[in-house]
């Protein structure tokens, strides 16, 4: 939540969503490969506030668009820790999580 209690918008995660981008395309494919069951190719983050993600990837040669829920609210303080966090799980297997992607 921002200073006056409105919801964090991707304007307050622009440092994340642009360094995901550039930097780290594999930690994005793992994560939403993991959350949806099925590779994914080119994600490229669309969005990101304080619940989760959104993320144009391409499936099976075809375009789609995931959202990807976070396991718990973020702020720009502590989302590179949950990416991170995030980004294990996803390449330790550990599945889709109920309420996560929406």
């Amino acid at each position: 939540m921002s200073e006056n209690g409105e919801p964090l918008t991707v304007s307050h995660y622009d440092r994340a969503v642009a360094h995901m981008n550039a930097d780290h395309v594999d930690a994005l494919a793992a994560i939403v490969g993991d959350q949806i069951g099925v590779a994914v190719a080119n994600p490229t983050i669309t969005a990101m506030d304080d619940d989760g993600f959104e993320v144009a990837v391409e499936v099976a040669g075809e375009p789609a668009t995931v959202r990807v829920a976070f396991p718990h609210r973020a702020t720009p303080a502590t989302i590179r820790d949950l990416m991170v966090a995030m980004t294990e799980d996803a390449r330790a297997g550990g599945g889709p999580v109920p309420g996560r992607v929406g």
